[in-house]
């Protein structure tokens, strides 16, 4: 029954959870904004013994992409990589270095895709920009493209001050307050019934 002492405690301990759901409901999550930038090597033949032996770009996210670093900010970025075969001697052993920031990454190259996550995106976020190279450090390959997806968030307006943020322990407290509020108004409703 709902007016006997454990229905009451039920709709209490409903009505508690309710505020929270509400309260941390109220504080959202931003949604992320995709960049991406493409290098085309246009099928780059490396030999680490000649004079193709690296290859250096950089990933730009401020022209198409939009990229506002006063505004915006980079949270997760990876690196994919595509490379051909070339059909030599050395296709079971081939090795190459790709620095993308302070990011280092040797690996055994083969034929397709390889997806690299960068850890570091201090210039990313200050610039919208990155410096890359490949370097062919065993074996000969051909370097076909690289791209660059990132994701953001919106951080403020660049001209405009960034409206506050409330702290979600700011947001339970106000979610608090009200429920009491609310649970007061009601005891005082049932009182005059």
């Amino acid at each position: 029954k709902i007016n006997s002492p454990k229905g009451r405690d039920m709709k209490k301990l409903i009505m508690l959870l309710f505020a929270v759901i509400l309260v941390f409901g109220m504080v959202g999550t931003a949604s992320a904004i995709p960049y991406t930038d493409t290098y085309d090597a246009g099928h780059y033949y490396m030999d680490p013994w000649g004079a193709n032996s690296s290859v250096a770009w950089t990933f730009d996210i401020t022209g198409t992409d939009s990229w506002d670093p006063d505004a915006q900010e980079i949270t997760s970025a990876s690196v994919t990589l595509n490379f051909s075969d070339d059909g030599g001697w050395f296709d079971w052993f081939e090795f190459a270095e790709l620095d993308v920031g302070t990011n280092i990454f040797t690996w055994e190259v083969d034929a397709g895709d390889v997806n690299f996550t960068i850890t570091s995106l201090m210039s990313l976020n200050e610039s919208g920009m990155v410096n890359a190279s490949l370097s062919a450090t065993w074996g000969d390959f051909y370097f076909d493209s690289a791209t660059l997806f990132a994701e953001g968030t919106e951080t403020g307006s660049a001209n405009a001050a960034a409206a506050p943020v409330p702290e979600p322990s700011t947001m339970l407290l106000m979610g608090t307050g009200l429920l009491g509020l609310v649970a007061y108004g009601r005891k005082r409703y049932h009182k005059q019934a």
